[in-house]
């Protein structure tokens, strides 16, 4: 067990020095994990639902208001962008 917890210390330590690089380390957690979400569901289609994305085990537990505000918030930083319209929205990776 001590064993499995120092590597599992060892890759969360790997990935805040990875988001640090990355410049997202400042970022609340809601919104970096709405943005691995949406980098996931996009590595093998250009863009992802809104429903895929409030679905995903990353986000499913964000509330409706965080979501939508975290949603918002990467889209003003140019993380994400919107296509489409409303009802029929997707969102893709801008960076």
């Amino acid at each position: 067990m001590a064993n499995g917890l120092m590597r599992l210390a060892d890759l969360r330590q790997l990935l805040l020095d990875m988001e640090r690089d990355f410049g997202i380390s400042d970022m609340p957690e809601q919104e970096t994990r709405l943005l691995y979400a949406v980098a996931i569901q996009t590595r093998e289609k250009s863009e992802v639902s809104l429903a895929e994305l409030q679905e995903h085990p990353l986000t499913a537990d964000i509330s409706r208001s965080t979501f939508f505000r975290a949603l918002k918030h990467l889209a003003q930083r140019g993380y994400i962008e919107k296509t489409g319209v409303e009802k029929r929205a997707g969102y893709k990776i801008t960076k």
